[in-house]
């Protein structure tokens, strides 16, 4: 599915970006373009990095107030 309609980054595309090693927004951002349009897919990105348990402790997504269910 089409999570970034800016930069046409699939789920998929996050997905292998965080597999790689992305560990923040800023750097699924950098790898694969997707949050750096409009932004409006970032805090879809955000979940993605909390479900994989793999986000850095410093990312962007810890300030978001609400949680991701499991």
């Amino acid at each position: 599915m089409i999570v970034c309609a800016c930069k046409r980054t699939t789920d998929r595309d996050i997905q292998s970006t965080i597999d790689r090693g992305a560990r923040t927004t800023e750097h699924v951002a950098r790898e694969c373009g997707a949050g750096t349009g409009c932004g409006s897919c970032r805090e879809f990105i955000c979940d993605m990095l909390k479900r994989s348990g793999k986000h850095d402790e410093a990312c962007e997504c810890n300030s978001h107030s609400a949680d991701v269910a499991a």
